[in-house]
């Protein structure tokens, strides 16, 4: 449940100006479609709490943090093989923390582990729902 709540809390830091320049340095997207980014992203996190904790539909919110999350890895590597090293200011306050540390790896490392939380909970929820 902890991996829903999140979702709105990081689209507060994805409401700022910081945000907005961060998409900026993603070289695969156009500039023209930034500011379409920093709308989308955000309310497409805020898509998966809602229908978690709003509508109840937890196959939904599941599904949908997954692609998210895939996009995400997927954006990072890309770039990753590019050589280019786009910024993340997905969690300005944590991603702070982790300058030390190359941002596309931190990333790709931590989508990991979100989707395995997924896939771990999504068995979990598809053997539950079977016994019941």
């Amino acid at each position: 449940m902890l991996l829903f709540i999140v979702p709105p809390a990081a689209v507060l830091f994805k409401l700022g100006e910081e945000f907005r320049r961060s998409v900026l340095t993603w070289k695969l997207l156009p500039p023209r479609l930034s500011d379409a980014v920093t709308v989308i992203v955000p309310a497409a996190e805020l898509a998966v709490a809602g229908l978690w904790i709003g509508f109840g539909k937890r196959r939904a919110a599941w599904t949908l943090a997954f692609a998210l999350i895939v996009m995400y890895s997927l954006a990072f590597a890309a770039h990753l093989a590019m050589d280019v090293a786009p910024t993340c200011q997905c969690a300005s306050l944590i991603d702070r923390f982790f300058t030390q540390r190359s941002t596309a790896e931190y990333v790709l490392a931590r989508n990991g582990v979100l989707l395995a939380v997924l896939v771990l909970g999504g068995v979990g929820v598809y053997f539950i729902s079977k016994q019941a």
